[in-house]
């Protein structure tokens, strides 16, 4: 049982979290997230970049740091 908590709070939760960030950064329409969220242009370019860019990165760095 430790076992599967550990796969799963380790790498499968974080593997979900990314490719959701890749769904939602990639693949989402924008007009369709923007009215969504309630966003300006401006806060929805912030958020653009960070959800493809920033997000993805950071999963990866906090994911592999658990393995070292």
């Amino acid at each position: 049982f430790d076992t599967l908590d550990r796969l799963t709070s380790n790498l499968l939760l974080p593997a979900g979290g990314f490719l959701l960030m890749l769904f939602a950064g990639w693949f989402l329409s924008w007009p369709a997230l923007e009215s969504e969220l309630g966003l300006g242009a401006a806060a929805a370019r912030r958020i653009r970049f960070l959800v493809r860019y920033v997000t993805p990165t950071a999963i990866v760095i906090v994911t592999a740091w658990q393995f070292v």
